[in-house]
């Protein structure tokens, strides 16, 4: 199998923290180098070519910024490679796949949201909700990590063909104690966004004593939160 993987927002091998790189990016970094074990992968983003890598995929950089020639690029990579599956991340990435799907209407077309922007409780981009809206009606498939996720997209559009897959944790990287330790970990900005004053009050409800740590993708430590 041969997945066609748009991830224009940001290279998935960029530092965390560094321009529009984030959570996002650790995600198609980890779920891809285990997808390529069983299948040609090639990851579409922008810049100039370097030498990472993620496991046995092709990442092809693009130089162009403007969208228009990213998306062509794509369709001649398409048709020289016949991809199997069109897989897009994030809403601009939506809008590069919606472009190859016209161009190949039997290529299947899967998109994956990671945030949506009707949910947020911040200042909202208009524009960025009517093409979210446009993608859950001309993809073919939605992959939501989470059920309520999956359910506001049906709100949105009752006909979207959406399942959960949630997002996984290594347990390598974050073993679990058997001790009894209460110990919760965020990662991530701190930004409304984010949802971190969400998480704060939400530990109202846990019993017992545990700690709260709280790591900015930064790397700015902020001081442990008792609770």
């Amino acid at each position: 199998m041969r997945i066609c993987v748009v991830s224009y927002h940001a290279s998935p091998v960029a530092s965390v923290g560094e321009g529009t790189s984030g959570g996002m990016s650790v995600y198609l970094s980890n779920l891809y180098n285990r997808i390529s074990r069983y299948a040609e992968v090639d990851i579409f983003c922008r810049g100039t070519k370097k030498d990472e890598k993620i496991g046995n995929c092709n990442l092809v950089y693009l130089n162009n910024l403007k969208m228009s020639e990213f998306t062509e690029k794509i369709i001649g990579f398409h048709e020289k490679n016949k991809y199997d599956i069109l897989h897009s991340h994030y809403w601009l990435s939506g809008v590069v796949a919606n472009k190859v799907k016209n161009a190949f209407p039997s290529l299947p077309w899967v998109h994956s949201f990671h945030t949506i922007e009707t949910l947020k409780k911040v200042t909202r981009n208009k524009v960025r909700i009517e093409t979210e809206r446009e993608i859950m009606r001309l993809c073919d498939f939605i992959i939501s990590p989470t059920s309520r996720e999956k359910e506001w997209i049906k709100k949105l559009y009752p006909k979207a063909h959406a399942e959960v897959i949630p997002h996984g944790v290594s347990s390598r990287d974050f073993p679990f104690r058997k001790d009894g330790s209460r110990n919760v970990l965020f990662v991530g900005r701190v930004d409304p966004v984010k949802g971190i004053e969400l998480l704060v009050e939400s530990l109202k409800f846990i019993r017992g004593d545990f700690t709260l740590n709280v790591r900015e993708v930064h790397q700015k430590i902020y001081p442990i939160m008792r609770i």
